[in-house]
Formats: C-alpha cells, structure tokens, sequence
C-alpha cells in the first residue's frame, strides 16, 4: 500500500513551488465547504436585495398613508410628527419580523433610517403648518366673531380694540405682511358689520355720516361705498313711501294708486312691521286681532299684503300652520267691506269665497268651527250626486224661493228713501231675472237660501250700483261711474261730491266739442259691453253718452267719454289749499283731518 505521504511531493521551479497534487481527504473537505458555504451567502445576498427592495416600496408607500393618518388622528397639531413616528416605527418593526435573514435586516434597518429620516422631516414640517394654520384660523375666527358682535350690537370701537389686540398676539408667529393683511380683513369685516346694524336699526343718517367720512371708510372698497350709497337712497325712499302709507292709512295724506309698484311694496312693508308678528305669534287672540287689521289694511289701500295673501291660499289647501277658520273670516269680513278686492287681489274663485260666506254665516248662526267647517265642505263639495237633484227640486217647487228687493239692496239706510230703478224702461224686470240666476246657481252650490241670498246680492252689487251724475237722487244702475272714478278728496262728513265734477266735467265736454248745451238731467250714462270689457281688464271704463231731446224712449247718442280724474284733482287740491290758508285759526285744516280719519283710519 502507498502511504498518503508518498502521494505528496513538491518541486521548485523558477523559483516557485507548486502544488502539483493533495491527496489529503481533510483538505479536500475543507475546499468543498468554502465553495458551499460562497453559494450559501450568495443565495442570502439574494434574497435580502429582494426583500429590501420590496419592503423599501412598502415604507414608501407606508410613509405617504401615515402622514395623512398622523394628521387626521392628531387632536392637536403638535401631536402629528409623534403618530407619524410611531406608525413608521410599527411597520418597521412588522417588516423587520418578516425579513428572511441577517443580511435583510441590516439592509431593511439602514432604508427605514434613511426613509424614516425624510419622512420625519414632512411630518415635522406637516405638524409646523398645521400649528401655524391652527393659529390663523383661531385669529381669522377670533375677528370674524367680534365682527358677528358688531353686527349684533356691539360698538364698532369696541371692535376695533379687539381686533388690534389680536393682531399683536399674532405678531410672534406671523409675518408683518400677514398680520397685516389679517388685521385689515377684520377692520374691513367689523366696519361692514356696523354699516349694516345701523341699516337694520334705520338709523340712515349715521349710515350716511360713515360712508363720507374718509377715514372711516378708507378700507372700503368703492364698490362697497358705492352699494351702500344706493342702498341708503333705496331705504330712503322706501321709508318715505312706508310713510306715505301710514299717513293714507290715519287719514293724513291723499290717495295713493294702489297699481303703483312702491305703494304696493310700502303696504307689503307695513304690514310685515306691524301685523305679520301677531299673524303667526301662535296666540288666538293675537291672530284674530292681526286678521282684523289685515282686513282694515287691505280695504283701506286696495292691497292685499303678498303674505296674507300666501296665507289664505295656505289655508284653503289645508297647509300645516294655516288656520282655515281664520282665513275664513278674513275673506268674509273684507267681501262684506269690499268685494271687489277679494276678487281682484286674493286670486280666489267664486267657489271658494262662497265658502268663506257660508262659514261666516253659520258661525253668526252659533254653528261650532268644527261643526261649520265640516258643513261648508259637505254643502260646497257634496259626495252624493242625489243631493244637487234635490236642490233643483226645492228651486222649482219654490220652497226655496228668493225674496227679491232690488232697491234695498242699495239703501244705504242713512237715507229717508231708496234709491230709484226705473230711469230706463224695463229695468226692474231684467234685474229680478239677473238677480234669481245668481241665487239659484248659488243655491245649488250651497244648499243654503241664506248664503245663497247674501252671495247673489253681494255679487249683483259687484256690477251694478247707485249714481247720481245724471239725478239729484240717487239710481241704480250698472257698473256706476262712481265705483271707478271717485276719490277721497270729494268727500266730506255731509255728502259724497263726486258726483258733482264728474257730472260738470261731462256737460263741459259735450258743450266743448259737440257744441250742444245740455242739462244733466237730460243725460243718460250708460254701459255696454266695451265698458264691461274695460272694467274686466281694470282699465278706467268708457261709457255711451244719450241725450234725452223729447221722447224718453229715443234718446240721442253722442258718443263715448271717460272721465279725467287728474284734471279733476288739481282743481280740487287748489280749492282746499285755498280753503285753509283762508282760515287763520287751522281750524279748516283740522277738521279736514278729522273727516279723513273718520272715514279712513283703519286701526282704532
């Protein structure tokens, strides 16, 4: 056997050795463990770059999530670097758990030191904006508060001195040109707050003083200045108007045209001032005095304020907070002052205003509300169809026949004597048949002769009326020229004048241009249909003009005429001007007053 030994041999050349073989087993192991053990820390490399390379995207996408956790969950701002910190480190720590080897978590360590380092730099610098915007905001909120104070009240001095010790407060953490720029927004906020108090109070005049006032307005922009000059001519003006109302209202002042738009929007005012409050207070008492004052407003103006309005429509629909007995009452007790506005303004139908009547019938009757509230709904809207065919039957066999007096519906009952009928031919007849169309058709929709007879009349006087343009005594007539031409001014304590300057306004017209001299009582004024079209579009309406020359039943036509209430009214307002400067004493002046509010004061 050869010896190991024998197997190694060395041999110099060139001055080096060289090991030509090694048959040593020891070495040879030794040589395959280094080669597996280079494998083996290759294959650790590898597996480390991969793992760090995937949790190095995982921190980086981590990192963005946890700053925006970090500042929805801090409840302060300083608290957000802190969370950010935390959750960085918990995910480092869940990372490192998971690394596959040493190699791994050395690498994984030194990515989230230097990651951890950036983030933690926008976390901090997060936290540094958050504290500042924090303390802007607590600033611009401090100055937006003693501006709401200002506007509530509060003296705008006072405000000012707040707004200058806030400023300085935020002096440490802002620029000079932010503070600066906040504490101008809070002057510019606070000088508007108390600009728009004093509009609210109606004290015009300081509003007026400040808008001129240079130094007190210099943060003010012109626009500014500028809405707040015509806003102050539009107040003005409203108040004047709102004054104008108040002053027809107590009879101290001429008529006003309800179809003008500001009169309307004065009235609307008025009635949101003084009456809307007690309207919807709650209190029974209170809304019935408020509805009664309404009425007293709407008949006096000629204008139904947009709120009761929207009030009373509420109330027949049956809207939650919208009294129907209320609305009831009021519809009624304005058609038996004015008819013709409730048909005008309140956008009812005949229908519906013929429930009010019948409700208001009833409740003088001593029916209970809920008692005639049921009975109006089951009369006006019957679910039984036999019920109308019963009607009919008591109308035909006349138990529910009318009791018909033309003229007394038209006695004033101041008067010793009615007023006549018969200045034309055949009239009585023809109005007793108008007069029983209208009944029966009411009749039918209530089932009630009293209702019946109450809304035939009041609708038979909506179109015919008393006149005395062509009579010294009074006549009934259609559509009389009085309803729609007379004014206030000719109005006295003792007697109603209009009917003088319209009937000398008419013989001047026919004397002037048809050359024909006439005495009014040989004058006929009459509607036709063009003066019911006229009337029906709320137009002044024309008239056909007949002379009476010799046979009562042929009277002459002449034409068309309308009345010129202006001309009339200057003539008129000269007159009493006159008058009073005429009586040293006012006495004149006083008694006009007096007169006025007799007839015209709505709230005594």
């Amino acid at each position: 056997m050869v010896k190991v030994r024998d197997l190694n041999f060395a041999s110099v050349s060139l001055g080096r050795e060289d090991v030509v073989q090694r048959t040593d087993p020891l070495a040879q192991v030794g040589g395959l463990a280094a080669g597996v053990g280079q494998l083996l820390e290759q294959k650790e490399r590898r597996d480390a770059d991969a793992y760090n390379a995937k949790a190095q995207t995982e921190l980086d996408m981590f990192g963005q999530e946890a700053l925006e956790q970090a500042t929805v969950e801090a409840e302060s701002p300083e608290q957000i670097s802190q969370i950010f910190f935390d959750k960085y480190k918990t995910k480092r720590n869940e990372l490192l758990a998971g690394a596959p080897n040493d190699f791994a978590k050395i690498d994984l360590d030194e990515t989230f030191q230097r990651m951890n380092s950036a983030y933690g730099k926008r976390a901090v610098a997060n936290q540094a904006r958050e504290v500042q915007a924090g303390r802007i905001n607590d600033l611009t909120s401090s100055m937006d508060d003693i501006a709401g104070a200002v506007r509530n009240g509060m003296s705008d001095e006072q405000g000012l001195r707040m707004i200058n010790e806030a400023s300085q407060r935020s002096a440490s953490f802002l620029s000079p040109s932010r503070e600066r720029e906040l504490r101008e927004q809070g002057v510019y906020a606070t000088k508007k707050a108390r600009l728009d108090y004093l509009f609210e109070q109606g004290d015009l005049g300081e509003v007026g003083r400040l808008i001129a006032d240079k130094k007190y307005n210099k943060e003010l922009t012109a626009d500014d200045i500028g809405a707040y000059r015509d806003a102050l001519a539009r107040q003005k003006r409203e108040t004047a108007v709102d004054n104008d109302v108040i002053k027809y209202l107590e009879g101290k002042s001429d008529f006003v045209d309800p179809k003008s738009k500001e009169f309307r929007a004065g009235v609307d005012r008025v009635f949101q001032n003084n009456i809307e409050p007690a309207l919807f207070s709650g209190d029974p008492v209170q809304q019935s005095i408020a509805m009664t004052q309404a009425m007293n407003l709407t008949n006096t103006t000629g204008v139904l304020p947009e709120t009761m309005a929207g009030y009373v429509r509420a109330a027949y629909v049956g809207q939650e907070g919208a009294s129907k007995d209320l609305a009831y009452q009021f519809i009624a007790d304005l058609n038996k002052k004015n008819p013709a506005i409730v048909r005008t303004t309140t956008g009812l139908n005949d229908k519906q205003i013929t429930e009010a009547v019948m409700y208001d019938t009833l409740k003088t009757d001593g029916v209970p509300e809920q008692d005639a509230l049921n009975i109006v709904q089951a009369s006006i809207n019957p679910e039984n169809p036999a019920v109308l065919s019963v009607r009919k039957e008591e109308l035909k066999s006349g138990d529910a026949k009318p009791e018909i007096d033309i003229a007394d519906m038209f006695d004033p009952g101041i008067f010793a004597f009615e007023p006549d009928i018969l200045d034309v031919p055949g009239k009585q007849i023809a109005y007793e048949a108008k007069y029983r169309d209208l009944y029966e058709s009411y009749y039918l929709m209530t089932g009630n002769k009293d209702v019946a007879q109450k809304r035939a009349e009041e609708v038979f006087r909506k179109n015919h009326g008393v006149s005395r343009i062509t009579n010294d005594d009074e006549y009934v007539t259609d559509y009389p020229p009085e309803s729609f031409y007379s004014h206030a001014l000719f109005q006295t304590v003792d007697e109603d004048l209009n009917h003088v300057w319209m009937r000398g306004q008419l013989e001047e017209a026919i004397s002037t241009e048809l050359n024909k001299e006439v005495n009014y009582e040989q004058l006929r004024v009459v509607a036709d249909g063009t003066t019911q079209e006229e009337v029906q579009r709320g137009i002044a309406p024309s008239y056909g003009i007949f002379i009476v020359t010799g046979d009562e039943e042929f009277p002459e036509y002449v034409g068309r005429f309308m009345w010129d209430q202006e001309k009339a009214l200057e003539g008129r307002r000269l007159e009493l001007r006159k008058k009073r400067r005429s009586i040293n004493d006012g006495q004149g002046w006083f008694i006009d007053l007096m007169e006025k509010q007799e007839k015209y004061a709505p709230f005594r």
